[in-house]
């Protein structure tokens, strides 16, 4: 009886081979097959409900801005604060000369939106 020689080469090329074989990723699909995917028509469509849009007069005041301010304030799915303070950044930044007093509003309006980490805020928002 002769022992039979073990060849490791061939059995880590088994192995190898094999782990290829099941870890192989699936081929993309061909662009004819995604080009029909595009054309086929919808299978559900859902309504979409616009905003309501809101009218605009021709004046605009404070007292108009302000109520517009509480109908947003009263929009359940939306964060109202961190909306007001966006908008007050928002209207400080387009105003063609800044006072130091509307610097203070901007770094007052940074922190009360990021508390957790205002210092970084302010830093981070007057390198920009």
């Amino acid at each position: 009886m002769s022992a039979k020689k073990k060849n490791p080469l061939k059995d880590l090329s088994a192995f190898l081979a094999h782990q290829e074989e099941t870890t192989k990723v699936p081929q993309p699909k061909k662009i004819s097959e995604a080009e029909a995917f595009l054309e086929k028509k919808p299978t559900q469509i859902t309504n979409v409900s616009r905003p309501a849009k809101i009218a605009v007069t021709d004046e605009v005041n404070a007292e108009t801005i302000k109520n517009l301010l509480i109908d947003l304030s009263e929009n359940k799915e939306t964060d109202f604060r961190i909306e007001l303070y966006d908008i007050i950044k928002g209207v400080l930044e387009k105003l063609n000369e800044s006072t130091p007093a509307d610097k203070m509003l901007i770094n007052t309006v940074l922190y009360l939106a990021n508390q957790d980490n205002w210092k970084e805020a302010v830093k981070t928002y007057w390198e920009n």
